[in-house]
């Protein structure tokens, strides 16, 4: 769900972050994993299930993540950070 979601907003006319995290998803492994109406609360849930870190420029996203104390890795300009 989530590549397929990096692919349609890559095909918009500002699709530069999605082309970029999409040049460098093939460096980790990728999982099967479906819960809620939408990516983000598949995300959001399989965070809370696993701890892992969600990765998202999403500012509704990173909310619902802090809200369920959870850490988000996002870019502060070009550099990588951890909230």
């Amino acid at each position: 769900m989530v590549i397929q979601e990096m692919k349609r907003l890559e095909s918009r006319s500002n699709g530069r972050s999605a082309h970029m995290a999409l040049k460098h998803v093939n460096q980790f492994s990728t999982i099967s994993y479906s819960k809620g109406n939408s990516v983000d609360d598949s995300l959001l849930s399989f965070s809370i299930e696993t701890g892992a870190i969600v990765a998202t420029l999403d500012n509704e996203l990173k909310k619902r993540l802090k809200a369920n104390g959870l850490n988000v890795l996002t870019l502060m300009g070009e550099k990588p950070i951890l909230v």
